[in-house]
């Protein structure tokens, strides 16, 4: 065994908070992105960031779909990281205020998600025009 120098002291452990590849995977996980004006018109964060996320998801739909996003409640949580009151919340402020639909659908029964796209187009020019109407020629 090599005796200790004081020139050359052992190398410090490793610490605790070293960026591992499991930590590593967690800081670079895909974003939540919320799209500000939704947070306007929602006047909720998790209102507003479900309905980015609706919108994002009814992109890729295919035209079979009609537009119906039809997911487990488990993905939906997952997904948004919101717990299930909290979906259920944000989904009764989208309803109320008719940016999407709802139906229950399928064995098992799931609940399917529509966006309400001319809704939401309208609900987001209504909105330009008060913040920014002044601004328009």
């Amino acid at each position: 065994m090599k005796p200790q120098s004081p020139l050359y002291p052992p190398p410090p452990p490793p610490s605790r908070h070293f960026l591992n590849t499991a930590m590593l995977l967690d800081l670079f996980d895909e974003p939540i992105v919320i799209q500000r004006n939704f947070l306007h018109l929602t006047g909720s964060l998790n209102s507003a960031m479900l309905l980015s996320w609706i919108v994002t998801l009814s992109q890729d739909q295919e035209p079979v779909t009609e537009g119906w996003l039809r997911l487990p409640q488990q993905t939906w949580q997952t997904e948004t990281s919101l717990s299930r009151f909290e979906l259920e919340t944000a989904r009764s402020v989208l309803r109320q205020s008719g940016l999407i639909e709802e139906r229950r659908s399928g064995w098992p029964a799931m609940t399917a998600v529509r966006l309400k796209v001319e809704r939401l187009a309208q609900a987001l020019q209504d909105q330009a025009q008060r913040r920014h109407g002044h601004a328009l020629p």
